[in-house]
């Protein structure tokens, strides 16, 4: 789902060029689109204040102030609700931002756990002794989510959380 004409075309190129047939993007508002059924998986990849990749994009120091941090995070626990509404019972949401910022990571994901009873954080690591997990246990945090962060990691910073519906 994505508001923007352009990106949506963007978006089919990689589907195609990656030979992707489980994807289908879609343009509008992911707050307020009527999906047909409900789904599985569900990945929130939200627009966020994109402090995470600030030394990529110099200029976005002199166009973005503190007021984004403001902003963005409504935005972020609308889609998270909207995609909690289609999402089938046992089901699994993802939500990323190229952010660390606490408003829009940890405060996000905590408010969204305090108004849907039940759901709980699935943790990225492996398991003990067993499989990996799906990224490597150094950006792992605590908490279970994935959390990059540029001067520890030495590249853009990113967070992203696994929540399971009950």
């Amino acid at each position: 789902m994505e508001r923007q004409a352009a990106r949506v075309h963007s978006i089919e190129q990689n589907i195609a060029r990656l030979g992707l047939h489980s994807i289908h993007a879609v343009e509008g508002d992911g707050r307020s689109y009527a999906f047909p059924m409900p789904f599985d998986r569900v990945l929130v990849d939200a627009p966020c204040s994109g402090m995470g990749v600030l030394a990529r994009r110099a200029d976005a120091r002199w166009r973005k102030g503190p007021e984004v941090l403001a902003e963005m995070p409504p935005v972020q626990l609308e889609l998270l609700r909207a995609a909690a509404r289609h999402l089938a019972p046992g089901g699994l949401l993802v939500y990323s931002v190229c952010s660390f910022e606490p408003e829009e990571t940890s405060h996000v994901v905590a408010r969204f756990l305090a108004e849907h009873p039940g759901w709980s954080v699935e943790s990225i690591a492996g398991e003990p002794g067993g499989r990996p997990g799906p990224v490597t246990e150094s950006v792992v945090a605590p908490e279970g989510w994935m959390l990059v962060l540029p001067h520890v990691h030495g590249c853009d910073g990113a967070f992203a959380v696994r929540l399971r519906k009950p």
